[in-house]
């Protein structure tokens, strides 16, 4: 049994957690773990070489959001919690949609539409499908059948990998929670809630957050590992920045952005002197956009439940909100209710150990007057 990466427990439990699939992944928050042990082993193998060698050549923000998305997903995932020691089911089928495999789902299907260069109306004749059936499709308001997922694959031309990967895909696509391993996986589901969430609360203890990292930054973390070529640090450090981007410049409904961060995060060293200052200059000129608040969580204030680790909330219009957890080689995505309200909850009790946003940018300057003044 290969023992995977440690995935917080939502604030206030200990849990340990075991999954039939074995998903390495990478996030943003890279060096922040937690209490949980997850151990897993797999029975898949449905394109587990892409995902597990991590280097799966990274391509542009709009790529991604028209790309297949990832193969080899976990079809349980149980939770033991020391609390009683109970045992449920993390990940409940359900006929729902919405749920953040549904979401990952919807974007497959739009980018193989958009590179066949069929229109959903002549998509649809062909299936003898509604206008508005394909559209739900792609906006993962409907959950399509396997069946109904190769046929539109087949009318399209997607074969080989491809195929497999997004059918692999629909076949768990009403599974709420989802744990998401390999860089292609993780971050597909990642820029998916960027791309359509009108809230998102990212507590980031002990790194900057990666939507308000530098290039510079970005590069000192992500490039800290010798298995990655110069190309491929590059390639990801881009795919942050034009997460930014994405973000900053989304047409419709911009996201309300709440960024709560530890003040270790504030003085880790990370690149180099010059490097920390541009960063957090950096994060002083974000906060001045109306659609951000950012806030800064001192040390030494007691016990709140962001100290079990970091996490991001994502609030949709019409969806359910999801909750992200990214550690260094997976992320898990949460979607039940209950744990929706716990991490709700928790984000509450962080803002209320932080000074209000204007003090926080105060806090942020005097950091950066005392890392000025070091030799």
């Amino acid at each position: 049994m290969t023992s995977a990466p440690h995935s917080p427990a939502p604030p206030g439990r200990s849990t340990k957690c075991v999954s039939n699939a074995r998903n390495p992944g990478e996030g943003n928050h890279r060096g922040q773990t937690s209490n949980t042990n997850t151990s897993t082993r797999s029975s898949a193998t449905l394109g587990r070489d892409r995902f597990a060698t991590g280097h799966e050549p990274l391509r542009s923000i709009n790529s991604w959001s028209r790309a297949e998305t990832a193969s080899s997903l976990p079809s349980t995932f149980w939770v033991v919690s020391d609390m009683g020691q109970e045992r449920r089911k993390l990940w409940n089928v359900g006929d729902t949609a919405g749920t953040p495999r549904t979401r990952a789902l919807a974007a497959a299907l739009r980018g193989a539409l958009a590179d066949s260069g069929l229109t959903a109306r002549q998509a649809g004749r062909l299936l003898d499908k509604s206008h508005s059936t394909i559209s739900q499709w792609q906006n993962g308001k409907r959950v399509p059948t396997t069946d109904d997922v190769s046929a539109f694959l087949a009318v399209l031309g997607v074969t080989g990998k491809r195929r497999r990967q997004v059918l692999d895909l629909a076949r768990n696509a009403r599974e709420s929670n989802w744990l998401a391993g390999g860089v292609s996986e993780q971050l597909a589901g990642i820029i998916e809630c960027e791309r359509t969430a009108v809230e998102i609360i990212d507590w980031c203890p002990l790194v900057v957050s990666g939507l308000l990292q530098t290039r510079d930054y970005a590069s000192a973390i992500i490039g800290d590992n010798d298995d990655l070529s110069r190309a491929e640090v590059d390639s990801r450090v881009k795919l942050r920045l034009d997460r930014q981007t994405q973000l900053a410049e989304r047409d419709g409904q911009r996201a309300d952005h709440t960024v709560l961060i530890g003040e270790p995060a504030l003085r880790q060293c990370i690149g180099g002197r010059e490097v920390l200052l541009d960063q957090l200059r950096h994060v002083l000129a974000v906060a001045d956009r109306k659609e951000t608040t950012i806030q800064v969580v001192p040390t030494g204030g007691g016990w709140h439940p962001g100290l079990m680790g970091p996490f991001v909330i994502y609030g949709f219009v019409e969806s359910p909100s999801i909750v992200a957890i990214e550690n260094h080689r997976s992320s898990v995505f949460l979607y039940e209710d209950d744990d929706i309200v716990t991490y709700r909850r928790a984000s509450a009790a962080i803002r209320r150990a932080a000074p209000s946003p204007e003090e926080s940018a105060a806090f942020i300057l005097n950091v950066i007057t005392q890392v000025e003044g070091r030799e």
